[in-house]
């Protein structure tokens, strides 16, 4: 009541001031600040914080960034100070130098705090370090814009630092001054939580005190909890907790983002045990990513189509999905690798799958023509190509093997040659045993067979000689022509 009004008095956007209790530290005094800043101001937090709360949060987040930053560029932590182009020193937040130990980049950590209305003084003085020759990078919170619309970035308000530390080394890439794989490695490591938080409490408890670390671990619980608030509201909205990238924003922070690093506390056992209680009493919750929470529900749908039951994929989509699913496990074993165990297992419990149905058909076939030959006792090279047996095409199965010679492995080569009477070109066998047959009986008889001859050996391959040089005759650049032509030549008979 010492403001003199009730909270029901108030209109959440009113410009009316009343007193407040620090939501960081609540033994703070109690401080007079207008109703619209805390519930509807540009800065639009919700979160109540006294004056001294505030400047050591903006010191203990830049101190936080700072330590993060160290872990891909050269700081140099000890620097306060860099020369601007009128000859003065100039304090600044934090100096990366090069391998010479001289500066070369400036980064000014911007607290909403500390330097909202500043515009004008901060610009100038990012225009004089830059006239001196330094590259000066202004790392601004939200709701602050940037100054400079090529070197400024802004990132959220009170983000964690190894976010802020991500976000600030993919914009130095863009600027040509870190390597995208050190900056994708961090911004992966830091999925974990921060990279040198140690000395980001050494830094806290030797420059500001241990007081600091009470306010820094105070902003922590409530930049979680207003996250976790954000995470509850998009699951009673939306019905699942896979928000995508942007898609929401708690002042400057990314829902997505946040839920992702959550996932990965929890998978490395690295998540306080309350803050994992309070995310899997949501409804839709889950550990496991967008990417494996869609695949499960891909899995489960096939398994309704194969069972015909409720929620099944359609017969074009499910044949789509199994072919992939092959396609990606035969690329993925291939280079030496496999499918994570519980994804295998998902998939090979599904009644009826197999990896691979096209291995088990040609076996199978294999089987088939093996008892065709123990049945007929005919040559499996005997077959033609439209003949069926038992109910099977076997004469389209024999000529499809053929045709395909080329892709098979030495394993499915073997089996088909293992096949009584298997010709992988029976019509080239033929011919090439024929070419041989005639050439002995010339040999014998020095001579070429005659086609209208009394013995039927001699008769039917001089038909079979006339026919091929009738076939053949012009060709140079066929072997059968060539070899058939060489053979005639030897008894003086010539071939067009």
């Amino acid at each position: 009541m010492r403001s003199g009004v009730t909270a029901d008095q108030l209109s959440v956007g009113s410009n009316q001031e009343a007193w407040w209790t620090c939501d960081i530290n609540p033994a703070h005094p109690s401080f007079p600040r207008i109703v619209n800043t805390f519930t509807g101001g540009k800065k639009g937090t919700g979160t109540k914080t006294c004056p001294e709360c505030r400047l050591v949060g903006t010191s203990v987040q830049e101190l936080l960034l700072k330590a993060e930053l160290a872990t891909v560029l050269r700081i140099d932590q000890d620097r306060k100070q860099v020369p601007g182009a009128d000859g003065r020193n100039a304090a600044v937040d934090i100096v990366a130098v090069d391998e010479h130990g001289r500066p070369s980049l400036v980064l000014e950590f911007d607290g909403v705090w500390w330097h909202e209305g500043k515009k004008d003084k901060d610009a100038a003085k990012a225009a004089r370090l830059r006239a001196a020759g330094l590259t000066v990078v202004r790392i601004r919170e939200a709701h602050l814009g940037p100054l400079d619309p090529t070197f400024d970035l802004v990132i959220g308000f009170q983000a964690a630092a190894e976010d802020a530390a991500a976000d600030v080394l993919d914009h130095l890439v863009g600027l040509g001054l870190v390597e995208r794989a050190a900056a994708d490695r961090y911004r992966e490591d830091s999925f974990a939580g921060p990279q040198n938080r140690a000395l980001a409490t050494q830094w806290i408890r030797d420059r500001l005190g241990e007081a600091a670390l009470r306010v820094e671990r105070n902003l922590h619980k409530e930049r979680w909890a207003r996250m976790h608030a954000a995470l509850v509201n998009y699951e009673a909205a939306e019905g699942h907790c896979h928000p995508s990238d942007q898609q929401v924003t708690v002042g400057g922070v990314d829902l997505a983002r946040w839920v992702r690093k959550q996932r990965t506390l929890v998978a490395s056992d690295g998540l306080d045990p309350e803050r994992a209680r309070r995310l899997s009493a949501i409804p839709s919750w889950s550990t496991a990513s967008a990417h494996d929470a869609s695949f499960r529900r891909q899995c489960d749908r096939y398994r309704a189509a194969v069972l015909n039951t409720d929620g099944a994929m359609e017969a074009r989509e499910a044949t789509v999905w199994a072919n992939n699913m092959r396609t990606t496990r035969k690329r993925m074993v291939d280079q030496g690798e496999d499918l994570p165990s519980w994804k295998f297992e998902a998939v090979a419990s599904i009644p009826g799958w197999s990896w691979d149905p096209f291995e088990e058909g040609f076996l199978a076939k294999v089987v088939i023509l093996q008892n065709f030959a123990a049945e007929t006792r005919r040559s499996v090279g005997s077959i033609n190509q439209r003949e069926e047996w038992s109910g099977h095409r076997i004469g389209v199965w024999v000529n499809s093997f053929r045709n395909r010679q080329a892709t098979y492995d030495a394993e499915r080569r073997a089996a088909l040659e293992a096949l009584p009477g298997w010709a992988w070109t029976p019509q080239e066998d033929t011919w090439n045993a024929t070419l041989a047959e005639l050439s002995d009986w010339a040999a014998e008889h020095d001579r070429m067979p005659r086609a209208h001859a009394a013995d039927a050996t001699e008769r039917r391959l001089g038909v079979w000689k006339r026919n091929n040089k009738s076939k053949r005759q012009g060709r140079t650049d066929d072997d059968q022509a060539v070899r058939l032509r060489a053979l005639l030549a030897e008894y003086n008979e010539h071939m067009p």
